[in-house]
């Protein structure tokens, strides 16, 4: 049996004993490798989300204002009464006390790659007074996709995004997970300009 073999066994809690493998793992070698998985796991998680981080800030810098949008709501509730203008409201207002610049439409298609804030709310009854949630918040900026020398393709790409997901018994949980995402929303934008 090759070395590194051998210490690839012992790691992962399983024992070597006469040149056979053993497979009674012990319970704190199984424990002890569960630790170790899951500390990997999240080192190579945090590690994921701060190249992340970096790029999405880089993409924030000299943005001086946002467009906003409300996608389509699918609520799937008779409890739940969102209403898609009374949502849009709550969610112009909470950007301006967080200082962020909320455009025009006029306003947004002068500034370079029209940038625009877009929500979308998705509800689900789960069981009884339970309900599945997704809320997410996408900045979309126009960008231009080269083809063939012919053709040259332009849409609207995210270039930053954040999404919340949970159970919400109340409608007063969907709105704070808006809150949440604006709040993320805004202090990017402003650690990324130096505000």
């Amino acid at each position: 049996m090759p070395p590194y073999l051998f210490w690839v066994i012992r790691g992962l809690g399983f024992s070597v004993r006469f040149g056979r493998l053993n497979l009674e793992r012990s319970w704190s070698n199984t424990m002890d490798t569960m630790k170790f998985l899951r500390i990997v796991v999240l080192l190579a998680y945090v590690a994921g989300l701060s190249v992340r981080a970096d790029f999405e800030s880089n993409l924030l810098k000299e943005l001086h204002g946002v467009g906003f949008k409300l996608h389509p709501m699918v609520v799937r509730s008779k409890i739940f009464e969102l209403e898609a203008e009374v949502l849009k409201q709550h969610a112009l207002e909470k950007l301006k006390e967080m200082n962020v610049r909320v455009l025009t439409d006029s306003e947004s298609k002068v500034l370079p790659g029209e940038p625009f804030l877009e929500l979308a709310v998705n509800i689900a009854q789960a069981q009884g007074p339970s309900h599945i949630y997704s809320v997410s918040l996408e900045l979309r900026e126009r960008a231009e996709l080269e083809r063939p020398k012919e053709s040259v393709v332009i849409m609207a790409v995210s270039t930053w995004n954040r999404e919340s997901l949970g159970i919400a018994n109340r409608q007063e949980a969907v709105m704070q997970a808006i809150d949440r995402l604006l709040r993320v929303f805004a202090e990017e934008l402003h650690g990324a300009n130096g505000g």
